[in-house]
């Protein structure tokens, strides 16, 4: 059941109650004075970073698709409403307020932090794919945008998992510095990314980065 789920005036979001239960589906997003072609260019930026901030707050990955598109004339400006349905309908208690001021500024001209949004999101797949690979790349994106600087040490885990051949020594160290000299196994200069300590290992070290970034851009001003 959702706690809080308020629309904002351009933006509706679509409820499937089923047995008692209510699941978020999709959304539509209307513009106003505007032509179809950049009526759909501004519904789809909105409604991506819409999807972006659904993954982060859910901990679910989402993305939308456009699924209906309608031009209105009530006798002056055209009116376009944009339906949009979700990949996958949202169970988790989902605090969600579109007029929250920070909300409506990622879904406006916060570019930067609407960014950040995307990492995360894509993160979040990768999560749910089992990539941790591509978890620690695009969660260490975050970091380097931004203030937290308490995680630098993932920049030596993130090239390491960049590179599949042999290492610099640098990298090395700093990961056995970072991370426990015994922590990784290495083979010569190269990390074995098949070993099953090493996927493990990789696996909880990407999971603990996630768990601090995405903790951390919901309390970004």
């Amino acid at each position: 059941m959702f706690v809080n789920l308020r629309d904002s005036k351009d933006i509706a979001f679509h409820i499937t109650t089923i047995e008692n239960k209510k699941f978020l589906t999709g959304f539509s997003v209307d513009v106003k004075d505007s032509t179809e072609a950049v009526a759909r260019n501004i519904a789809n930026e909105k409604a991506a970073r819409l999807s972006n901030i659904i993954s982060v707050k859910s901990g679910r990955y989402v993305f939308e698709t456009l699924s209906g598109f309608d031009a209105i004339r009530k006798g002056g400006p055209v009116f376009i409403s944009s339906l949009l349905t979700i990949n996958s309908a949202i169970k988790k208690e989902l605090d969600l307020d579109l007029n929250d001021k920070r909300i409506s500024s990622i879904l406006g001209r916060n570019t930067k932090t609407a960014l950040l949004y995307d990492f995360v999101s894509r993160g979040i797949k990768a999560a749910e794919d089992q990539d941790p690979v591509t978890m620690i790349r695009e969660f260490h994106k975050v970091i380097e945008e931004t203030k937290l600087s308490s995680e630098k040490k993932y920049r030596s885990l993130r090239n390491m998992v960049s590179h599949r051949g042999p290492l610099k020594q640098e990298t090395i160290l700093q990961v056995r510095e970072n991370f426990g000299s015994d922590y990784f196994h290495f083979t010569g200069r190269y990390f074995d990314i098949n070993s099953q300590k090493n996927k493990e290992r990789l696996r909880n070290a990407a999971n603990r980065l996630a768990r601090k970034v995405i903790q951390y851009i919901q309390e970004i001003p």
